[in-house]
């Protein structure tokens, strides 16, 4: 069954940082199966989107790699959790990143054996009064998708936003 933790929001001025590297670990799936169900994601989000009349979010492979990074971390920790006790909260982790933006947002999910575990996140966050805030945020225009997944074949997602 699928997990959503409340969306964290924030509005923030620009910020930068030192980059950080990503945490291992002992994942079953082939990274390209992961990384083609994140840009699943972005296609589902961007489609959600377009039904509210927004315009579609862009792809950043910056933010991709800080959201496969922290999906990697909270496989590692088996925890799902905006702060990461060593990289901080996401403002944080962008700022070390060099990601300058004006405005971000981050949602999570994960799910421990769904059949569709791509449609169960996007469904998931749009029936979230905070997820759903985050993905239709008309000033919010660029977007990361990473996820990660565990031995035991538990998946972390990570979709951060930022308005740059």
């Amino acid at each position: 069954m699928g997990r959503v933790l409340l969306a964290l929001i924030l509005l923030l001025s620009q910020a930068s940082g030192p980059a950080h590297g990503q945490a291992g670990g002992p994942f079953p799936r082939a990274t390209r199966d992961l990384r083609q169900m994140a840009r699943e994601i972005f296609l589902a989000i961007n489609e959600q989107r377009h039904a509210y009349g927004l315009q579609e979010l862009e792809w950043d492979e910056k933010l991709a790699e800080q959201a496969r990074s922290h999906s990697s971390r909270m496989a590692a920790r088996d925890e799902m959790s905006h702060v990461d006790p060593e990289r901080g909260n996401l403002a944080a982790r962008l700022k070390r990143a060099h990601i300058t933006w004006q405005a971000c947002a981050e949602n999570l999910f994960e799910e421990r054996g769904l059949d569709d575990p791509v449609q169960a996140a996007v469904e998931g966050w749009m029936k979230s009064e905070g997820h759903r805030q985050n993905i239709l945020r008309p000033e919010l225009q660029r977007t990361g998708v990473g996820i990660a997944a565990r031995s035991n074949g538990a998946l972390y997602f990570t979709q951060i936003f930022i308005k740059p």
